[in-house]
């Protein structure tokens, strides 16, 4: 895996604090520092654990496989988007799990996901994907 800063294309078509994944590279928003990238923690950040679970799928599929259908399902863009929120879920703390269960859900219903599903179906998808890895929250 090797960080970059987002190149211009992708600081026009992301929103400003989004990471962006396309192996080999882990695209970052412009304000993330050295201090951030070298840091000794750096794989217990929630952010690369999100990150690492899409370079991941993208090693596995293959990158311009996994990107087709990414942009073209609905369904599998969802699903791999959910996968990579409950690795990062495992590195945040339990107390604030919930609040990005429902942001996480928002996004998903969003533009900034193409709108893969609505509210409800995007949260009731997390939280069935948690109850089966394991991953515990407070009550929602």
């Amino acid at each position: 895996m090797k960080f970059k800063p987002k190149p211009f294309i992708l600081r026009i078509l992301t929103p400003e604090n989004f990471w962006v994944t396309f192996h080999p590279y882990i695209y970052h928003p412009m304000y993330v520092g050295r201090d951030f990238l070298d840091s000794p923690d750096l794989f217990n950040k929630p952010i690369i654990q999100h990150e690492k679970t899409h370079y991941i799928q993208q090693e596995t599929t293959g990158r311009f496989l996994w990107l087709f259908k990414y942009f073209c399902s609905r369904k599998f863009r969802m699903g791999q988007e959910i996968a990579a929120l409950i690795q990062e879920l495992k590195f945040r703390s339990f107390e604030r799990r919930s609040y990005y269960i429902m942001r996480f859900a928002a996004s998903l219903a969003s533009l900034d996901y193409f709108w893969c599903a609505s509210f409800s179906k995007a949260l009731t998808e997390i939280k069935y994907q948690a109850m089966l890895s394991g991953v515990e929250y407070p009550d929602i």
